[in-house]
């Protein structure tokens, strides 16, 4: 793709503290004026299903295992590669198939190595009622 559209290509993520996530919850804010509160909040490991089927013999094959693995990543990545290459003026068939050549790379790199490719996840959790 090169430099150029990899410069171009970001993903804009922010990741939360679980005080942060509690944090509208506070004592005299909008949220609890308007009849919320926050029952608990707890933060739980979410580990990756695939990479757990594949420890666990459940996929024999490395080839099938990076097949059902990597589309996982490309659900909610694709779009922000080829934004990428089209801010770099690429036609959208050619960023199309940049992304395409990358997740296929990425495919045979899991399947050559399927112990260090995983994506979990970790998750808040807050319940919540109204007053």
């Amino acid at each position: 793709a090169g430099e150029e559209v990899h410069r171009a290509t970001n993903f804009p993520n922010e990741y939360r503290s679980l005080e942060a996530c509690t944090a509208p919850f506070a004592a005299g804010s909008a949220v609890t004026a308007a009849g919320l509160r926050l029952e608990s909040a707890e933060c739980d490991l979410v580990e990756c299903p695939f990479l757990n089927e594949w420890r666990a013999g459940e996929v024999a094959d490395a080839a099938d295992h990076a097949k059902r693995f990597v589309p996982t990543t490309r659900t909610w990545s694709n779009s922000t590669f080829v934004s990428g290459a089209l801010a770099c003026s690429r036609s959208p068939a050619e960023a199309a198939a940049l992304a395409d050549e990358m997740f296929a790379r990425y495919e045979a790199r899991v399947a050559a190595d399927p112990d260090n490719h995983a994506m979990d996840y970790v998750h808040s959790y807050l319940h919540m009622s109204r007053a």
